[in-house]
């Protein structure tokens, strides 16, 4: 919304500033620079900080004027070659101010696109002059619209975040609910990946939740430790929940299925009170271990649905988030583990920041893909360059490149062919053109974070409707720039490749390392606690589980590459580890949520079962221990 908002009011205030200032130059130009700024900018406008936004507002023109500037210098010094040299140095810049943080990301990319531009547009210096008196205005309606569209308000991002994470509680419940009621193998095992992806989404949730709480400055009636208690104990009895409902498809004794189901039917119809009566119901002469964790756990999990969240003794404690968000407030990807993986290159280059060695690919893959692009087309070699420039975007090994390239192609390929038929059926009236756009902006941003795929067709679209505006959308014009895109995609995989790469096998190395740390920690933790029979920090245990989720979901991320590479036996080898890694998540959460937390409880009356409990854990730990050990076969 915030886009395509900043986007429509730019092209607004472009169209009436030029109007006003130079009606005879046209309008198309300073609209279309002043809407991609407001585009782009529109991220970093959601930082928590009004002034860090109004810092955006204010350095975005510059960026962006300068790398005007800086094109409209090499093309007065000289021809192609300049060019290209200059399209080099101005990647390097801008992928190299990443290092100052997420904000520079975006104004390094304004700059670039400046550049961009000008490369593509070729305007004369009286144009120049216009477009850059433009750009402060599209940057002070940006600001405008992220004031009014996304005011900082963490308490409503917060409670926004909850209500996310109640309904996809409901959702799996629901599912889990079903998987009793079905008696189509097929339909089960589809109902159980599908509760498999909600709970995977589901932590994703609880870790932006975790993250908004970390922000919120004042809680009336509760702690942020008591809520990120409240829902780690409603997880763990979910997990519990969901578990004995997918188990219960495959018992025998048809009673203790009727049991189970008709627990989690009434969890799932938000009726607690009937859960709770007919759980007790179960505990009564049950004699199954896990039937009576279930019925604890179902329990458990009525009781937390229905009260809120109470205040409790921590109120002066630093509460601490286990996750980290980007300004924007989404969880960060795989530039989170890249800094930390030696790339395989060179011992010199494993000193350099991630942002030198991005900067040094990036440029190096600009100029070679410009110049291959010559040899294409010498009026659209451009599109060459920016597709190899923004395939590093976002992006840290390579595998994320290749797939991010692979994705820039296929929504290329398939945004090229439906804009023949939307094109030749609309026209080239301004009015339709522009909300075609606006359509574009909203839906590809929207659907990006389901697939890039769905943001580089919209964007083709956008792109041929504004070249049909300007009479040169054709059958050739399309054909010249899938090739282009082609060719880019090729230059950046086979760039980051070869140049001082970050292997994604690396990075998942490192991820699963570092996972299995965390995991060690909390086990040797507990550990400690069970044989001293000493109270726990729960606050601290509680902190400690979360960063496993943390790193559990930052494994995920930077081994997705893989699934799309790989199929067959390895696509399959590669779903289980990390299903199993997701085990490891759950399975720690249950360590968290079972120890006492005043003094040792029960276990102190129990000395055998206490040392063999410590025995246990330390015996996991030192498996753990082994396990972290790089293999090139894992």
């Amino acid at each position: 919304m915030t886009a395509t908002a900043s986007l429509g009011a730019a092209l607004l205030a472009g169209y009436g500033y030029s109007t006003l200032i130079a009606p005879a130059h046209g309008a198309a130009l300073p609209m279309i620079t002043g809407g991609v700024m407001a585009m782009q900018t529109s991220s970093a406008m959601a930082h928590p900080v009004w002034a860090a936004r109004l810092r955006v507002a204010l350095w975005a023109p510059l960026f962006f004027g300068s790398g005007l500037l800086i094109h409209s210098v090499a093309t007065a010094l000289g021809g192609t070659a300049v060019e290209i040299a200059a399209f080099a140095l101005t990647t390097f810049i801008a992928v190299g101010v990443r290092r100052f943080g997420p904000d520079f990301s975006v104004l390094g990319l304004t700059g670039w696109t400046g550049f961009f531009i000008s490369a593509f547009a070729a305007p004369s210096l009286a144009e120049t002059v216009i477009l850059l008196g433009g750009l402060p205005i599209a940057a002070c309606v940006t600001f405008a619209v992220s004031i009014l569209l996304r005011p900082h308000r963490p308490q409503n991002a917060l409670a926004h975040v909850l209500r996310a994470w109640t309904a996809q509680t409901d959702a799996i419940l629901a599912d889990a609910d079903a998987i009793l009621r079905q008696t189509s193998v097929t339909r089960r095992r589809r109902t159980a990946q599908r509760i498999h992806n909600r709970s995977r989404h589901r932590t994703e949730i609880s870790l932006l939740a975790d993250g908004w709480l970390g922000q919120v400055a004042s809680f009336p009636e509760t702690t942020p430790h008591s809520i990120r208690s409240h829902l780690f104990q409603m997880h763990t009895a979910v997990d519990t929940v969901v578990r004995t409902a997918c188990d219960a498809t495959g018992w025998v004794d048809d009673s203790r299925v009727r049991a189970v189901r008709r627990v989690v039917s009434a969890l799932a119809r938000h009726d607690s009170d009937l859960a709770i009566t007919r759980s007790d119901q179960l505990l009564d002469g049950c004699e199954s271990v896990d039937l009576a964790l279930f019925a604890t756990d179902a329990i458990a999990l009525a009781t937390l649905r229905r009260d809120d969240p109470a205040s409790d003794e921590h109120l002066l404690e630093e509460f601490v988030p286990a996750a980290s968000m980007t300004p924007d407030g989404s969880l960060g990807g795989s530039a989170s583990i890249a800094p930390m993986v030696r790339p395989r290159g060179g011992p010199r280059t494993a000193s350099w920041h991630l942002a030198t060695r991005q900067a040094v690919q990036a440029s190096l893959a600009v100029a070679i893909a410009a110049a291959a692009g010559l040899l294409l087309s010498v009026d659209h070699y451009t599109w060459a360059a920016l597709t190899a420039f923004i395939i590093f975007l976002g992006t840290s090994t390579r595998g994320d490149i290749a797939a991010k390239a692979i994705y820039r192609a296929i929504g290329t390929l398939t945004g090229m062919v439906l804009a023949v038929p939307i094109v030749l059926s609309s026209g080239a009236h301004p009015i339709v053109v522009i909300g075609i756009a606006l359509l574009c902006c909203a839906f590809g941003y929207y659907l990006m974070s389901v697939s890039y795929v769905y943001l580089m067709l919209c964007t083709s679209l956008a792109v041929s409707e504004m070249y049909n505006v300007m009479g040169q959308f054709n059958s050739a014009f399309a054909a010249i720039r899938i090739a282009e895109v082609l060719v880019g995609s090729i230059v950046a995989v086979l760039v980051a490749t070869l140049v001082v790469p970050i292997s994604t096998t690396d990075a998942i190395t490192h991820a699963r390392q570092q996972l299995f740390r965390s995991i060690r920690e909390l086990l040797n933790t507990a550990a400690g606690h069970i044989h001293e029979q000493r109270p726990v920090d729960h606050q601290e245990m509680l902190r400690m589980g979360k960063l496993v989720e943390e790193h559990t979901r930052q494994l995920s991320v930077v081994a997705a590459p893989l699934r799309v590479f790989r199929r067959g036996r390895s696509a399959t080898d590669i779903r289980v580890a990390l299903r199993k890694y997701d085990e490891y998540c759950i399975h720690t959460r249950r360590v968290v949520s079972s120890l006492p937390e005043h003094a040792a409880g029960g276990l102190g009356e129990c000395a055998d079962l206490r040392c063999r409990l410590h025995e246990s854990l330390e015996e996991l730990s030192e498996k753990l221990n082994i396990e972290m050990k790089p293999k090139k076969a894992s």
